[in-house]
């Protein structure tokens, strides 16, 4: 399970609301990949795949495809508006879940 929520970089900015609604809309796009749950925005479902030889390779290995997924759409916004994204993932049968921001 990825959950996640989006914070605008300057408060009461226009621009910068703006831009974190982007990321928000662009981010919703992943139920491509993965299933949304039902009356939570911000939540998904599915598979992904994290290899390693450890809990911590395999925590550290799903991060990773994460980031890489979300990273291309901060790049799509001025750095001065960039908002931040907190992200928690919970990998089944791999311990306690893991958080993470970019």
């Amino acid at each position: 399970m990825l959950t996640y929520s989006v914070h605008q970089s300057i408060a009461k900015s226009q621009k910068a609301e703006d831009f974190a609604d982007f990321v928000r809309k662009e981010m919703a796009n992943f139920d491509d990949d993965w299933d949304k749950v039902d009356h939570i925005e911000t939540t998904f479902t599915g598979i992904l795949t994290a290899n390693g030889v450890s809990e911590a390779g395999r925590k550290e290995h799903a991060r990773k495809q994460i980031c890489e997924k979300i990273e291309p759409i901060l790049d799509r916004v001025p750095a001065q508006y960039r908002p931040t994204v907190n992200v928690a993932l919970m990998l089944e049968s791999n311990g306690k879940f893991i958080e993470f921001a970019l």
